[in-house]
């Protein structure tokens, strides 16, 4: 599977996805969106993603997208599951090194990437549709991201949890638990980048 990928940064807020650059790559997609946008040190999390159009979705039902954190650390980076971090997927890599190439990642000499995990399963059953955060399935936390989509069909996840969003953009990546990165708990620089495919291409298609 080739997938063709909109990178954008986001602020420590619910706030719509948006583009301001076009970037040409020779992939199943040429057109590429990028944003950048500095998280300032703050104490607000950043408790999700209002979206105005559906990313492709995943057999599975997941979302296609995938989050990074990226940052500088002084010390060997380590990306702690129990913290909602893990190493960037293989089928990520592509991602990563477009964002190793931006002139911010230079600036702010990030050399720590580590991804937010997309929650399956129960989990994910429960942060879509558990308006506590975080929510607990069976009896434990549940710490990663989600996508919620009232409107598609079938429905995905409670509508409940898009109060935060515009109308304009009746769907979300929700983040929960340690999920929801916090600029306490991040280096000074740090930013998280969120990415979705413009489309998911089938394995040998060409298209």
């Amino acid at each position: 599977m080739r997938v063709s990928i909109a990178l954008l940064f986001v602020a420590p807020l619910l706030s719509p996805l948006g583009c301001s650059a076009d970037v040409h790559l020779d992939r199943c997609d040429p057109e590429f969106s990028m944003e950048l946008m500095a998280v300032p040190p703050s104490n607000i999390s950043i408790g999700g993603r209002c979206l105005s159009s559906a990313p492709p979705l995943l057999s599975s039902g997941e979302s296609a997208c995938a989050v990074i954190v990226a940052e500088h650390v002084s010390d060997t980076c380590a990306c702690d599951a129990a913290a909602a971090r893990i190493p960037v997927a293989p089928e990520h890599e592509a991602a990563l090194g477009m964002l190793r190439e931006t002139d911010l990642a230079r600036e702010l000499d990030w050399n720590c990437f580590c991804e937010i995990p997309q929650l399956s399963g129960a989990a994910a059953e429960g942060c879509r549709t558990d308006t506590s955060n975080p929510p607990i399935v069976d009896d434990h936390p549940v710490h990663g991201f989600c996508y919620i989509d009232p409107a598609h069909e079938p429905p995905i996840g409670n509508p409940e949890l898009l109060a935060v969003c515009p109308a304009e953009m009746p769907r979300v990546l929700r983040f929960v638990g340690t999920g929801k990165a916090s600029p306490n708990a991040l280096a000074s620089g740090s930013h998280v980048a969120v990415m979705c495919p413009a489309r998911v291409c089938a394995s040998g298609s060409g298209e």
